[in-house]
């Protein structure tokens, strides 16, 4: 839809900037939710790093997998292809596992059943809430385009270098990842 800003010539992606806001927004809601419930911030803080190595390394090198069907790297461009994926390279399935990893030997250093249901709703609310700004950047960035569409949901592309202008007007993704997360959080809010 609007798939870069430009600023002093360089461009910067929706994507990208919706990646990087969306982990902002997850850390940010993170830590005012464990101050809120008397948790450490700093358990999670600590275990930050691992998450986001595992989750970059598992999400390129099963791309990396799927892609050359090759167990190890064979070269240096391999190699690079694992540790810098282009155009955003990366397995959903990989990041997911790597995500979920990183959770795991977070909840194993937890000791009490309490403290890992408050962690859990931590976690919970701040994931659905970090999606929110993610499916808006979703909607204007050019990476994740729906189906094209007649129907009164079309939108169209706002910028003439956008890829939607190869369509008349496609399904919003990104919105409706957006409403159905925020729609989501509040409904187990309420309950």
């Amino acid at each position: 839809m609007y798939p870069y800003i430009t600023i002093r010539g360089i461009k910067l992606y929706m994507t990208g900037i919706g990646i990087v806001i969306s982990f902002l927004t997850f850390v940010t809601i993170v830590w005012y939710l464990s101050r809120r419930y008397l948790q450490s911030f700093w358990k999670f803080f600590y275990w930050l790093p691992v998450l986001i190595s595992l989750a970059y390394f598992l999400g390129s090198y099963s791309q990396f997998l799927l892609s050359t069907q090759h167990i190890l790297p064979m070269s240096w461009t391999d190699l690079l292809y694992i540790l810098a994926p282009y155009d955003y390279k990366f397995n959903f399935a990989g990041v997911l596992l790597g995500i979920l990893i990183a959770l795991f030997i977070f909840f194993k250093n937890i000791k009490t059943i309490e403290n890992k249901k408050i962690w859990i709703d931590i976690f919970f609310f701040a994931f659905s809430l970090s999606l929110i700004p993610f499916g808006v950047f979703l909607l204007l960035g050019d990476n994740f385009i729906g189906n094209s569409t007649s129907s009164f949901l079309g939108v169209k592309s706002l910028h003439s270098e956008s890829q939607w202008n190869k369509f008349d007007a496609v399904l919003p993704i990104g919105l409706f990842l957006s409403l159905g997360s925020l729609i989501v959080a509040l409904w187990i809010h309420i309950r």
